[in-house]
């Protein structure tokens, strides 16, 4: 493509590895990385075992080239205020507490099988061990009634009964969409209020409304 400049927004430049900037890079300005493999081999795999040099020379290499800005910049949104983070501790219920250990020994059992099955089987293991923390109806998926049966659930209903006392709207997200509907008609029946799911397989014109 010929053009007199190039410019490439993203929120999340290295999502999983520093390898996934190469395609950013690759259009920005090509050759500025090299081939995929000499990145891999020079600066991927060093960060990757926590070399601190490498990591210093990837930042040289973009420095020129990425433009980052944070929130807590100054000028940046200067109108929010500042970002809060806290953290809940949630226990496990004796059902999820018995799935989970349940899963743990059937992922130990996957450490047996051929190597050409073993990772699938054992990423698979770990999104259980996720999906049970979050509900045992979710790594079931049998549908069946929500109450009383996670221990995270019952906090977030805290926290969502907090704000509304309060006036305030509440954003829940979720690494699993599945997760979220299972929320929507057991808030909104707790609650008495809308609920809403935004996710990837939300119309546009939905998603405007």
């Amino acid at each position: 493509m010929t053009a007199p400049c190039r410019i490439a927004l993203s929120g999340t430049p290295i999502e999983n590895s520093p390898d996934d900037v190469y395609a950013l890079m690759a259009f920005l300005n090509p050759g500025l990385l090299g081939i995929p493999e000499h990145l891999r081999r020079q600066l991927v795999a060093p960060i990757q075992r926590h070399d601190a040099k490498a990591h210093q020379r990837l930042q040289r290499l973009l420095t020129l080239f990425v433009l980052r800005r944070r929130k807590s910049d100054p000028d940046i949104a200067p109108e929010l205020p500042p970002k809060i983070e806290q953290i809940e501790y949630c226990s496990l219920t004796r059902e999820q507490a018995s799935l989970y250990a349940a899963i743990l020994r059937d992922l130990e059992a996957s450490f047996a099988l051929p190597s050409d099955q073993r990772n699938t089987a054992m990423f698979r293991r770990l999104h259980w061990l996720k999906q049970c923390c979050n509900h045992p109806a979710h790594v079931l998926g049998d549908h069946s009634a929500l109450p009383r049966r996670s221990g995270k659930l019952e906090r977030r209903e805290e926290i969502v009964a907090d704000a509304l006392a309060e006036g305030q709207r509440c954003l829940i997200f979720s690494q699993y969409a599945e997760m979220l509907h299972l929320l929507q008609p057991h808030l909104a029946d707790r609650f008495g209020e809308e609920v809403f799911v935004l996710d990837g397989n939300t119309p546009e014109p939905r998603r405007d409304d």
